[in-house]
């Protein structure tokens, strides 16, 4: 298991910021003035864990899967 930095959009993951900046990759925001403006959402900086899971049976088959987890703050008392 890892803990690797990935970019989020409001369209996806992506592993690269370059990737992730890429205008169809991100929602334009519009903005109501006098003239309609719009600029791109902005990315945002995430972590997920990486795993490899041995599966022995079910819809996936046999052998190893990466599964990804994306991982949230949390506050704890």
């Amino acid at each position: 298991m890892e803990i690797i930095k990935v970019y989020k959009t409001s369209k996806g993951l992506f592993w690269t910021k370059e990737e992730a900046e890429k205008e169809q990759n991100r929602e334009k925001e519009y903005y109501m003035n006098v003239f309609p403006e719009y600029s791109y959402e902005k990315v945002r900086e995430v972590y997920v864990l990486i795993a490899n899971v041995e599966v022995d049976a079910g819809v996936r088959g046999f052998g190893n899967v990466t599964m990804a987890f994306e991982l949230n703050p949390v506050e704890v008392r």
